[in-house]
């Protein structure tokens, strides 16, 4: 399987298989008309080169049963996420924008709704409360999605690209943001 000349192998102990990632999964341009369209958000916070990613992921319902999905995963601050979130929103229109607020991470749904009130907008804001095992909910959720080839990513988005670096090595990888916010991404869909 390749992907822009990359040779995809399987990931010794990782969750998904190598012949998911072919390169039928990317796709150049949105279709024309989504059945519905999520954001879901792992605000993981911090700037430093060990700290892990804010993940947002856009993902699209078309009609042709397939999953239309782009990231944007990044390391930045709190008030970063939310300027960009909104950001997001405003370019995206999705129908539901949901936010994983376990521990710590509730006050920031909170000011992503402030700062998008302070603009004028009002956001379709989902609280995800996430109680399951992060493996085991991402396995669950994921795996036939991904098994069907039902999944799309956008080629050339470098958030795209990190999320599909970040399954492939699922779970050993350093950083599974991506995985995690596309699981809440599905389930909000």
């Amino acid at each position: 399987a390749q992907e822009h000349g990359a040779q995809f192998v399987d990931v010794q102990g990782a969750e998904f298989a190598a012949s998911y990632f072919l390169d039928s999964i990317w796709f150049d341009e949105w279709p024309q008309t989504l059945l519905h369209k999520v954001v879901a958000l792992d605000p993981s916070k911090g700037k430093t080169e060990k700290s892990d990613y804010s993940a947002f992921v856009m993902l699209g319902m078309g009609y042709d049963g397939k999953m239309y999905v782009d990231a944007d995963i990044k390391r930045r601050d709190v008030w970063r996420i939310a300027e960009d979130g909104i950001d997001l929103y405003q370019r995206w229109s999705p129908q539901a924008f949901g936010v994983e607020v376990n521990q710590f991470q509730e006050v920031l749904a909170g000011v992503i709704d402030e700062r998008a009130r302070a603009r004028n907008l009002m956001l379709p804001l989902f609280a995800i409360t996430n109680t399951e095992n992060k493996r085991t909910r991402v396995r669950a959720t994921l795996t036939p999605f991904l098994a069907r080839g039902d999944f799309r990513f956008k080629r050339g988005s470098q958030g795209a690209r990190l999320l599909v670096e970040q399954l492939r090595a699922f779970p050993l990888g350093q950083h599974d943001d991506g995985p995690d916010a596309l699981e809440m991404g599905v389930r909000l869909l």
